[in-house]
């Protein structure tokens, strides 16, 4: 087993155990340990990124329909008899 992939294995352990997504915070262990907080922050960024923009740009879209029909019968509860 490589020396790196040793170096993760224990940590990925630890952070199941912990709650809230994995992935954010493998990033984040890992862009720390190979650069430092700023490695970090750029990893967890790169990790978050493209859902947020991708719900941004849903988002927007929803506005901007937001009379129509299609977009108001989205957001009705409907209960079934």
């Amino acid at each position: 087993m490589p020396l790196v992939w040793r170096r993760h294995v224990n940590p990925f352990l630890l952070v199941n155990a912990l709650p809230s997504p994995i992935a954010t915070k493998m990033a984040g262990y890992i862009g720390y340990d190979v650069a430092g907080v700023l490695g970090a922050l750029i990893a967890i960024f790169a990790t978050v990124a493209p859902s947020l923009l991708l719900m941004l740009i849903a988002l927007g879209t929803l506005y901007r329909y937001r009379d129509s029909i299609k977009v108001k019968s989205m957001s009705q509860w409907r209960v079934r008899s």
